[in-house]
């Protein structure tokens, strides 16, 4: 199995997950972004990053739920055509 079809079949199979954990990430950093934008220093960039990096994962684990979607509508419908 080549490995782009197996990350495919991953990413549909735990996307859901990926997608929660992804948007969790984004909300607590978002909200320790907003409790020191106005104090300087390495925590007001760690939070926008990791902000950015939870968004990513979101983004990510919500195209791997509309893949598994399409994937079991597509089975569906060969199933019925046989």
């Amino acid at each position: 199995m080549s490995f782009l079809k197996k990350l495919m079949e991953n990413l549909g199979r735990y996307g859901f997950a990926i997608m929660m954990a992804g948007f969790a990430i984004a909300v607590v950093s978002l909200i320790i972004y907003m409790q020191s934008r106005y104090s300087g220093g390495i925590i007001k960039t760690l939070s926008f990053g990791f902000t950015v990096t939870g968004f990513s994962l979101y983004v990510i684990g919500r195209i791997g739920v509309v893949l598994e979607k399409r994937a079991k509508r597509r089975n569906a419908a060969g199933a019925a055509d046989r």
